[in-house]
Protein backbone atom coordinates (compact mmCIF):
# COMPACT_ATOMS: atom_id res chain seq x y z
CA UNK A 1 0.00 0.00 0.00
CA UNK A 2 1.17 3.76 -0.64
CA UNK A 3 0.13 6.58 1.43
CA UNK A 4 -0.05 10.20 0.26
CA UNK A 5 0.14 13.14 3.22
CA UNK A 6 -2.40 15.86 2.29
CA UNK A 7 -1.51 19.57 4.49
CA UNK A 8 -3.51 21.83 3.56
CA UNK A 9 -2.34 25.38 5.06
CA UNK A 10 -3.85 28.37 5.54
CA UNK A 11 -0.98 31.63 5.21
CA UNK A 12 -2.05 35.17 5.78
CA UNK A 13 1.34 37.10 5.35
CA UNK A 14 4.54 36.98 3.63
CA UNK A 15 6.58 35.73 6.51
CA UNK A 16 4.47 32.89 6.88
CA UNK A 17 5.26 31.91 3.45
CA UNK A 18 8.59 32.08 4.31
CA UNK A 19 8.24 29.42 6.81
CA UNK A 20 6.36 27.08 4.84
CA UNK A 21 9.35 27.71 2.10
CA UNK A 22 11.71 26.44 4.84
CA UNK A 23 8.96 23.55 5.43
CA UNK A 24 9.28 22.53 1.46
CA UNK A 25 13.22 22.52 1.45
CA UNK A 26 13.41 20.52 4.93
CA UNK A 27 10.91 17.89 3.83
CA UNK A 28 10.69 15.43 1.26
CA UNK A 29 6.99 14.51 2.37
CA UNK A 30 5.48 17.72 0.97
CA UNK A 31 6.32 17.71 -2.49
CA UNK A 32 4.11 20.64 -4.10
CA UNK A 33 2.85 23.78 -2.66
CA UNK A 34 0.20 25.94 -4.30
CA UNK A 35 -1.82 28.89 -3.41
CA UNK A 36 -5.20 29.45 -3.25
CA UNK A 37 -5.40 33.14 -2.82
CA UNK A 38 -2.25 33.79 -5.39
CA UNK A 39 -2.61 31.73 -7.86
CA UNK A 40 1.00 32.53 -9.44
CA UNK A 41 2.84 31.12 -6.37
CA UNK A 42 3.00 27.55 -7.59
CA UNK A 43 5.68 25.03 -6.46
CA UNK A 44 4.47 22.35 -8.65
CA UNK A 45 6.29 23.83 -12.32
CA UNK A 46 10.38 23.55 -13.15
CA UNK A 47 10.41 27.09 -11.73
CA UNK A 48 9.28 26.28 -7.39
CA UNK A 49 13.32 26.63 -6.29
CA UNK A 50 12.99 29.68 -7.46
CA UNK A 51 9.70 30.52 -5.99
CA UNK A 52 10.81 29.55 -2.78
CA UNK A 53 14.11 31.37 -2.74
CA UNK A 54 11.71 34.71 -4.27
CA UNK A 55 9.51 34.56 -1.36
CA UNK A 56 12.13 33.68 1.21
CA UNK A 57 13.82 36.99 0.15
CA UNK A 58 10.53 38.75 0.31
CA UNK A 59 9.78 38.09 3.78
CA UNK A 60 13.27 38.76 4.79
CA UNK A 61 12.97 42.55 3.08
CA UNK A 62 10.03 42.46 4.90
CA UNK A 63 11.64 42.00 8.28
CA UNK A 64 13.70 44.21 8.16
CA UNK A 65 11.38 46.94 7.45
CA UNK A 66 9.64 46.37 10.04
CA UNK A 67 12.93 46.36 12.32
CA UNK A 68 14.03 49.56 10.65
CA UNK A 69 10.89 51.23 11.21
CA UNK A 70 10.33 49.87 14.96
CA UNK A 71 13.81 51.39 15.93
CA UNK A 72 13.08 54.72 13.99
CA UNK A 73 10.28 54.68 16.27
CA UNK A 74 12.08 54.28 19.48
CA UNK A 75 14.91 56.74 18.53
CA UNK A 76 12.47 59.24 17.71
CA UNK A 77 10.80 58.53 21.62
CA UNK A 78 13.65 58.34 23.21
CA UNK A 79 14.56 61.87 21.45
CA UNK A 80 11.03 63.49 22.30
CA UNK A 81 11.43 62.35 26.01
CA UNK A 82 8.92 59.53 25.96
CA UNK A 83 8.39 55.56 25.82
CA UNK A 84 5.95 55.19 23.64
CA UNK A 85 5.11 58.37 21.84
CA UNK A 86 2.99 59.52 23.90
CA UNK A 87 4.18 61.96 26.65
CA UNK A 88 5.06 60.22 29.96
CA UNK A 89 2.63 60.79 32.91
CA UNK A 90 -1.15 62.66 32.32
CA UNK A 91 -1.67 65.95 31.64
CA UNK A 92 -2.50 68.56 34.52
CA UNK A 93 -5.90 68.82 35.60
CA UNK A 94 -6.56 72.89 35.19
CA UNK A 95 -8.67 73.87 38.51
CA UNK A 96 -8.41 76.57 40.72
CA UNK A 97 -6.18 74.78 43.18
CA UNK A 98 -6.64 77.93 46.20
CA UNK A 99 -10.17 77.43 45.41
CA UNK A 100 -9.86 73.95 46.81
CA UNK A 101 -7.98 74.95 49.84
CA UNK A 102 -10.30 77.94 50.55
CA UNK A 103 -13.35 75.98 50.30
CA UNK A 104 -11.63 73.44 52.85
CA UNK A 105 -10.65 75.63 55.08
CA UNK A 106 -14.58 76.97 55.32
CA UNK A 107 -15.47 73.79 55.94
CA UNK A 108 -16.82 72.16 52.58
CA UNK A 109 -16.80 68.71 52.38
CA UNK A 110 -13.89 66.87 50.28
CA UNK A 111 -17.06 65.77 47.93
CA UNK A 112 -18.70 68.75 47.70
CA UNK A 113 -15.49 70.70 46.53
CA UNK A 114 -14.52 67.92 44.09
CA UNK A 115 -18.48 68.41 42.72
CA UNK A 116 -17.89 72.22 42.55
CA UNK A 117 -14.54 72.20 40.78
CA UNK A 118 -15.12 69.59 38.73
CA UNK A 119 -12.46 66.86 39.30
CA UNK A 120 -12.05 63.90 41.58
CA UNK A 121 -12.22 63.17 45.18
CA UNK A 122 -8.30 62.66 45.36
CA UNK A 123 -7.45 65.55 42.91
CA UNK A 124 -9.26 67.95 45.55
CA UNK A 125 -7.03 67.00 48.26
CA UNK A 126 -3.85 66.28 46.64
CA UNK A 127 -4.90 70.57 45.41
CA UNK A 128 -5.45 70.55 49.32
CA UNK A 129 -2.11 68.90 50.50
CA UNK A 130 0.10 70.41 48.14
CA UNK A 131 -1.37 73.61 47.51
CA UNK A 132 -2.96 74.48 51.05
CA UNK A 133 0.17 74.36 52.82
CA UNK A 134 2.18 76.62 50.92
CA UNK A 135 -0.37 79.43 51.58
CA UNK A 136 -0.93 78.41 55.19
CA UNK A 137 2.87 78.49 55.55
CA UNK A 138 3.22 81.97 54.03
CA UNK A 139 -0.11 83.29 56.51
CA UNK A 140 1.84 81.97 59.37
CA UNK A 141 -0.84 79.70 60.34
CA UNK A 142 -1.00 75.59 60.52
CA UNK A 143 -3.00 73.12 58.89
CA UNK A 144 -5.81 71.45 60.32
CA UNK A 145 -4.00 68.32 59.50
CA UNK A 146 -0.17 69.91 60.90
CA UNK A 147 -3.09 70.84 64.59
CA UNK A 148 -4.24 67.18 64.85
CA UNK A 149 -0.89 65.93 64.39
CA UNK A 150 0.52 67.59 67.50
CA UNK A 151 -2.44 66.95 69.75
CA UNK A 152 -1.35 63.01 68.91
Amino acid sequence: MSYELLTATVIESRERKTRLAAICKRRVTLRRYRSLTEPYLDSCGIFKEAIIAILGTVAKQERLRISERVSAGLRHARLTGTRSGRPIGRPRLVFDRAKAVQLRLEGVSWRQIARRLGVSVASARRAYRAFGTCILDREQKQSPLAKAAQSL
